[in-house]
């Protein structure tokens, strides 16, 4: 604005003319055009004036154009209002000229009204007919599909798109009421029938997926959602769980049945729990989608009887619980089924308790407004059950049970199947398993010889018994029957050992509770002061095989018991045997040490001795225990010989060195028993008393026996 002052302030001074009021503009152009220097300064002034209006324009254009419009907007509006009122003017001054009758405009908007609800509904009612008709094509074409049994890849959003029409119908008729038409409400029925039968198939479709793993559930379980059908699918679900769930095991005998499989029973119980595990999975799938897609899951009710109940069953926290607790009372039928006999079965099938549950229906008989509705209506046990009988391909029933309680999906499953293999097979087969062995017993021949596998010959059907029972050691084996066998047992070997070994000697070593080697001292003792008795000898080789195989029967039958009684009969019987072994061959040795005829070259008793001797140990050297017993019987004999010399029928040295020639040449035939054991102990005491030089009292009592004589 500086340079517009002084542009002022030069026109003021240098151009006074030009603002005055009597300025001739025709005079300046006749200097201009006479004076060059006149007309150059009054072209710069002029591009002077015109560069200020320039800078003024431009920086005041905006404001001045918003003005304008301002103004034009004003002006608009004022003549608008100005033909509003001249139009109301005129407007009033006709209606003041005309008649009007109030109630004919009254009728004539009324009119309009109902013209406006009548269009309203029949546009309405268009659009719900053609939804249905739309409808009628989809459910046409499915229904030509599935009994042309075409299979159609399209047949999930076929369904789909056709609950959508079913459901902008129920939309259509619910946002405007047009329920209260006779014509909707029948044609409401109509559609609510198809509705029905699309949601069965609809139902199905997902059953299909949860039993047999088929069907595209994701777009099925969307037709559930759309129709808000939940309850209906949980209601048609629960209805069907059990005959459904009987067809899945149906179809698993049936496809064992057909295959070559050896172990049949646990290739179905394996079928079977594999195919539960997925449709137990199935069903918790579908859960976890309509958690999602519906809001109250978790939500409990109280019922008639005031316990909180969740608001649906499957459809719950409680889904895998519900459908558990199905599956089992399907799967307890059909162990029962093949457990049970099957005539016992068919009596017991004409008194359960559903064939004579009554078909009264109480919903018509009770109203809903009344709480005893709910409990007469309530879908009782009884009325679900679902009887019809499982196939049979099984010879062994009880395996079935053992290899589906192996394969249990469920702790509730596995608890039942144990209980039910411990009532009908441990149990039974602990019984059978006592009377075949007792029967055993009550053979004659049970002790007898079985000389191809050196034990008793009742051994053999015994191992037989054991491993049947033991055929499922997880459930039932030796050990559930081991008390039983260590009673019995202990008995009946007692009395087997006790016709054995009938030596008052022996039994008096055994008896006032001594020890296995205070029993041993005192054997060894009364050796010295009692005589043998020959009648409770053997002198037989069958006996000798009896009594060794008998001990190793029992051996081996307490290796798997354990029986506290069974092993002190053993240690007894062990201990009893070895005695029966030395008065075996001590009877005919004291009386050839009795006998003073040592000169004799007839060695009549050194050859029953070494015949016994030879009877013995084939049956030990077969059974390995050969050094065990014949250890003990040169133990004996260094003993007897050495401690008994008052009854040693000597009178000379040179009977004593005879003696000794025949104690060396005994000593020399049983070297080929083994093993260190001899009579090198005997033949140095009596080499001592020879020679004089003898420490000990009996050696003492020996050498003065034969100084006298």
């Amino acid at each position: 604005m500086n340079e517009v002052d002084a542009l002022l302030r030069e026109i003021r001074i240098d151009w006074e003319t030009l603002i005055t009021e009597d300025f001739n503009p025709l005079r300046q152009a006749l200097k201009n055009k006479n004076n060059s220097v006149e007309a150059s300064n009054f072209r710069n002034l002029f591009h002077k004036v015109e560069k200020a209006m320039e800078e003024i324009i431009e920086g005041n254009y905006k404001g001045f154009s918003d003005s304008v419009l301002s103004y034009m907007e004003s002006y608009y509006l004022n003549k608008k209002c100005y033909d509003s009122i001249q139009e109301i003017f005129r407007t009033t001054k006709e209606l003041s000229e005309m008649k009007i009758e109030v109630k004919d405009m009254i009728k004539e908007y009324e009119d309009v009204v109902v013209f406006e609800a009548k269009e309203k509904i029949c546009l309405t009612l268009l659009e719900v007919r053609r939804n249905f008709r739309e409808f009628c094509e989809i459910r046409d074409k499915i229904e030509n599909n599935i009994k042309r049994n075409i299979e159609d890849p399209d047949m999930s959003l076929r369904l789909l798109e056709a609950s959508k029409k079913i459901r902008d119908i129920f939309d259509l008729i619910n946002e405007n009421r047009l329920i209260d038409l006779d014509c909707i409400r029948k044609f409401r029925n109509d559609v609510n029938s198809e509705a029905e039968d699309l949601m069965r198939l609809i139902y199905s479709r997902i059953n299909k997926f949860v039993f047999q793993n088929e069907c595209k559930y994701q777009e099925d379980f969307r037709c559930i959602v759309v129709l808000n059908a939940l309850q209906g699918l949980e209601k048609y679900q629960a209805d069907n769980l059990e005959k459904e769930y009987f067809k899945v095991v149906e179809s698993a005998i049936e496809e064992v049945e057909k295959s070559k499989v050896e172990n049949k029973a646990e290739v179905l119980a394996k079928v079977i729990m594999g195919r539960t595990k997925v449709i137990i999975r199935n069903f918790k799938t579908l859960f976890e989608m309509a958690d999602t897609s519906f809001e109250g899951l978790h939500e409990k009710l109280k019922n008639f009887f005031g316990e909180e109940e969740p608001v649906l069953r499957i459809y719950s926290p409680r889904c895998q619980e519900t459908v558990e607790l199905a599956i089992n009372k399907v799967i307890r039928r059909f162990v029962l089924e093949y457990i049970e006999d099957p005539e016992k079965r068919c009596y017991e099938e004409m008194f359960r308790a559903e064939n004579f549950v009554d078909d009264i229906d109480y919903g018509s008989v009770f109203e809903s407004k009344y709480l005893i509705h709910e409990k007469m209506t309530r879908a009782t046990k009884l009325q679900t059950v679902f009887s019809e009988n499982f196939r049979r391909i099984l010879s062994s029933s009880v395996e079935i049970a053992i290899y589906m309680e192996k394969y249990a999906v469920s702790s509730e499953m596995k608890k039942y199947l144990r209980n039910v293999l411990n009532e009908k097979y441990v149990k039974e087969k602990e019984n059978w398993a006592e009377r075949q062995i007792i029967c055993i017993f009550n053979n004659d021949e049970w002790h007898g010889n079985d000389y191809i596998n050196y034990r008793l010959s009742f051994y053999t059907k015994y191992q037989e018994i054991i491993a049947d029972i033991s055929s499922h050691p997880d459930l039932c084996n030796i050990s559930t029957i081991s008390g039983f066998l260590d009673d019995f047992l202990e008995k009946r070997f007692d009395e087997y050992f006790s016709n054995i070994f009938r030596s008052d000697l022996i039994r008096e070593c055994l008896s006032n509770g001594n020890t296995k080697e205070e029993a041993v001292e005192a054997f060894k003792n009364s050796l010295l002061t009692r005589d043998i008795d020959r009648n409770f000898l053997f002198f037989q080789k069958r006996c000798y095989e009896n009594m060794f195989f008998g001990l190793e029967t029992l051996k081996d039958i307490n290796k798997s018991i354990k029986g506290r009684k069974l092993e002190a009969l053993l240690s007894s019987a062990l201990t009893r045997s070895k005695f029966q072994v030395v008065l075996e061959i001590l009877y005919f040795f004291d009386l050839f040490y009795r006998e003073g005829n040592y000169a004799n070259k007839n060695d009549y008793y050194l050859h029953r001795i070494l015949g016994v001797v030879e009877n013995l140990y084939g049956p030990a050297s077969c059974l390995g225990v050969q050094s065990e017993y014949f250890s003990f019987v040169f133990e004996c004999l260094n003993f007897y010989i050495q401690k008994n010399v008052i009854r040693l029928n000597v009178r000379s040295v040179e009977e004593l060195k005879s003696f000794l020639e025949k104690l060396r040449l005994l000593d020399e035939i049983l070297g080929f028993i083994g093993g260190e054991d001899s009579l090198n102990g005997t033949v140095a005491f009596i080499e001592g008393v020879i020679s004089g030089n003898c420490k000990s009292e009996s050696g003492r009592k020996l050498r003065t026996k034969i100084v006298k004589k």
